[in-house]
């Protein structure tokens, strides 16, 4: 009985593990406590990205499962570089972003377009009084090659204006001769800063010296750089810097515009007035003259006319007198027929184009002896012996102070004779000469230089002498001493650069 029972419990216990087997067969076994886990490969379930952590897991082949975090990648940071705006395109700032994810760490900020910023324009067709000029404007931003252009006219001024902008550049000149007495007063204006003067030539003819006064400022006139006595201009030139300066206006003017005057009116300084252009080019002697109204006079000469725009367009020269303001200006273009040589000092000037008869006085002023009594100066040339007529000529130049008249002399043997040639600054080409001795024996003539021959005898208009072997004896005394003279005035007058020539003898 008891092998029975226990029969019947091993059957009961084999019953009860098949029919669990039958109904787990799919179900992980549970391990027993001693059980070694042999893991496979790691499988990832879920992927790490920049921000979030992944998941990986492997399993035992008893099916126990182990799982394990991967750490987020973080993002990798590449910068967006900016972009700088230009005239016409917007640009941006700096920015990031991630090459990985892609997304945008650093948003780019929007920088607007900047717009053309163009300069001041540079004039390419200068305007002038008559027709409008043309400025280029280009853009400053950097890389903008745009640019645009323009067209442009000169500015109007009003009458007072104009005169506040003239008086800064026009002065009143006063010349002086070599003694330094007053000559005459005058007016110019300044054409460049460091200096240079446009006048008259004949403001300075003749002038020893000479100073101009600018914006109430004294300036020596120290250098003459170019001149025409035909076209009647001259540049001159005082050490100075920083003057204002006239624009000069060379194009053709028109009849009826409006110009001013300005000049040192018989002394009175910056003297305006005003007129229209009653002839626009008025051609006298080959020279191109703005012949207007406005009022003009003494002390005017070497000034400026100017139109509206505040050019100088003439320089005022000459009027006629007994005519209701028929003034007349030098054409600012004839300056460009000015000849700029050497420059010359006022005193080389004054040497070199002084006439003749101012030359030959200077000289004999500086040089000679002054009498009291008879207020003249006598300067000794020279003596020289001859076997001609006497044994000696004593040579002297006179210049009478009260008279202005200058002789040429020759004393003979000790004044037995003399004949003297007398220069008269006002007559040219023809001279007085007379011949007297002890005897009070007298004969006299005038002399044309432009036909005087030396083998004919001198013509006389005068005598007391009534032999006529004495007439001829004297005429042939006196045509040797003149076409001595005529050699001896090159030597005697050649560091003054006074020749016979000057005087008006070529047959000598």
């Amino acid at each position: 009985m008891r092998k029975s029972l226990w029969l019947a419990l091993f059957f009961a216990l084999v019953c009860t593990l098949s029919l669990s087997a039958c109904n787990n067969t799919n179900q992980p076994q549970t391990p027993k406590s001693d059980h070694i886990h042999e893991f496979g490969e790691w499988t990832t379930t879920k992927k790490a990205n920049c921000t979030e952590d992944g998941v990986r897991e492997r399993y035992c082949a008893c099916g126990e499962k182990q799982a394990q975090s991967v750490s987020a990648l973080g993002h990798v940071e590449v910068i967006d570089v900016a972009v700088a705006a230009t005239c016409t395109s917007d640009g941006k700032t700096d920015g990031k972003h991630c090459s990985r994810c892609n997304t945008t760490l650093i948003s780019q900020t929007p920088i607007p377009s900047l717009g053309h910023q163009y300069d001041d324009g540079v004039i390419t067709s200068k305007a002038t009084c008559v027709q409008n000029g043309i400025k280029k404007f280009t853009c400053l931003v950097q890389g903008c090659t745009h640019s645009y252009t323009e067209s442009y006219s000169l500015q109007t001024y009003s009458a007072s204006e104009l005169y506040d902008l003239s008086i800064k550049y026009t002065g009143e000149i006063v010349t002086y001769d070599k003694s330094g007495a007053e000559l005459g007063l005058a007016t110019g204006f300044v054409i460049s800063s460091d200096g240079k003067i446009v006048t008259n030539y004949h403001v300075i003819e003749g002038a020893y010296s000479a100073d101009i006064t600018i914006n109430n400022k004294k300036y020596k006139i120290t250098t003459v750089l170019a001149y025409d006595e035909n076209i009647d201009l001259a540049v001159v030139k005082v050490n100075a810097t920083g003057l204002t300066v006239a624009t000069v206006c060379k194009e053709n003017v028109s009849v009826g515009a409006a110009v001013y005057a300005i000049g040192s009116s018989r002394g009175m300084t910056n003297t305006y007035s005003q007129g229209i252009i009653t002839y626009a080019d008025r051609v006298v002697d080959g020279v191109s003259f703005v012949q207007h109204d406005a009022s003009i006079t003494y002390g005017n000469s070497g000034g400026p006319l100017i139109n509206v725009y505040g050019e100088v367009i003439g320089i005022n020269t000459w009027g006629i007198s007994d005519s209701q303001n028929l003034n007349f200006a030098v054409f600012t273009a004839e300056l460009d027929n000015l000849i700029y040589g050497t420059p010359l000092t006022f005193a080389e000037f004054y040497l070199k184009e002084c006439d003749v008869f101012e030359q030959l006085k200077n000289y004999i002023i500086d040089n000679g002896t002054y009498s009291v009594e008879g207020n003249y100066f006598r300067l000794t040339l020279g003596i020289n012996y001859s076997n001609d007529y006497s044994d000696k000529y004593t040579r002297a130049a006179y210049y009478y102070v009260d008279d202005n008249e200058i002789t040429l002399d020759f004393l003979i043997d000790d004044g037995d004779f003399w004949v003297y040639f007398l220069i008269d600054e006002n007559v040219d080409g023809s001279y007085y000469w007379e011949y007297f001795d002890d005897d009070d024996n007298k004969m006299s003539g005038i002399l044309y230089s432009a036909t005087y021959d030396d083998n004919t005898l001198l013509g006389y208009s005068s005598n007391n002498i009534y032999s006529s072997s004495v007439r001829s004896s004297v005429r042939e005394l006196a045509s040797s001493m003149i076409s001595a003279l005529c050699s001896w005035i090159d030597t005697d007058f050649y560091s003054i650069n006074v020749s016979a020539e000057d005087l008006g003898f070529y047959y000598y």
